[in-house]
């Protein structure tokens, strides 16, 4: 299902490029953020699956049907990266109560104690998510900001 999304995902996208005149192709930084938008979509809906990320298909679908078909693909298209870069960084807060279980696979109460509250282990690690967010986020902004600088003739530098 999550291959068939992306098949579809990129052949939607090449079919709305293909269908659109490249002189009326918009550009700028609203159109990055309607890639990033788009992105978002397509990277949480492949993320999730076979939970609700099918449910999600028709939306995916139509945000790439509707930005491919009215913005430019180079350089306001690296906008997709930003997007997996915020559905990277939703993981990472989502993850943040992570609490690593003991190396034993048991917790000791101190001396004294009374046990009346109940304590919890467990999940993954959020730092990697939120580095390859951070990550993703900076080099796909950086990129777009140069690129698109660089094609209006002034020097990013």
């Amino acid at each position: 299902m999550v291959l068939l999304l992306v098949a579809l995902a990129v052949a939607v996208t090449a079919f709305a490029v293909s269908r659109r005149n490249p002189a009326d192709a918009a550009g700028g930084w609203r159109w990055f953020a309607g890639w990033a938008g788009a992105g978002t979509l397509l990277s949480f809906s492949v993320l999730t699956g076979f939970t609700i990320g099918m449910f999600l298909a028709p939306l995916v679908l139509g945000a790439l049907w509707t930005v491919a078909g009215r913005a430019r693909l180079w350089p306001e298209g690296l906008g997709l990266f930003a997007g997996v870069a915020t559905t990277c960084l939703l993981v990472a807060v989502l993850a943040l109560p992570y609490r690593p279980c003991p190396p034993s696979g048991s917790g000791s109460l101190a001396t004294g104690s009374l046990a009346t509250g109940s304590s919890s282990c467990g999940g993954f690690d959020p730092f990697a998510w939120a580095v390859a967010g951070v990550a993703l986020a900076l080099a796909s902004g950086f990129a777009y900001a140069f690129a698109h600088k660089s094609r209006r003739g002034v020097s990013p530098v």
